[in-house]
């Protein structure tokens, strides 16, 4: 995509959450347990990955500006959007997430409202030629301090590439 991306000088939005930030994956990403392989814990490892959503995305705008490209790379948390995120966990989280559901509509977005962040992100005149961020309602926040270790996310993309075999592709 990137070759498209610089014709138009494009945006990339990344999804990520608030629970990049868990103090359940403190001090930041555990790469001797990348696959879950070692522990696994719903909460845990959701963090996680939503933490390597967030270290790709700085990774991916820190290379782009070395490389005096224009496209940005930010960060949108939707929110909490009322999803069926539950269908495939246990009985009893599917339960509870039944119980709570009639107040939980009352807080939770709805589809569109989730997807607004996103595209005010990827469209909004107001977000043009900046990139590095963290949005979430339409407003700038800050990245956790696990997200912002630039030997960290360097590593992440090496085994990312590695895993992916986008070295190959290089």
């Amino acid at each position: 995509l990137l070759p498209d991306l610089h014709k138009t000088n494009g945006r990339v939005v990344v999804l990520s959450s608030a629970l990049h930030k868990s103090v359940a994956i403190d001090p930041g990403f555990d790469f001797d347990n990348v696959h879950s392989e070692k522990s696994y814990s719903l909460f845990a490892t959701y963090s996680q990955a939503k933490l390597a959503n967030c270290m790709f995305a700085i990774e991916l705008q820190r290379r782009l500006s070395e490389a005096g490209s224009r496209i940005t790379v930010n960060v949108v948390h939707p929110g909490c959007v009322r999803t069926e995120v539950t269908r495939n966990m246990p009985f009893f989280m599917r339960w509870g997430d039944w119980l709570a559901s009639p107040m939980m509509k009352w807080l939770q977005k709805t589809g569109p409202e989730g997807a607004y962040c996103t595209v005010f992100a990827a469209t909004a005149k107001e977000m043009a030629g900046i990139g590095g961020k963290y949005l979430f309602h339409c407003q700038l926040e800050s990245f956790s301090q696990a997200a912002q270790d630039e030997k960290k996310n360097r590593k992440l993309w090496e085994l990312s590439s590695a895993l992916t075999d986008l070295e190959k592709e290089e």
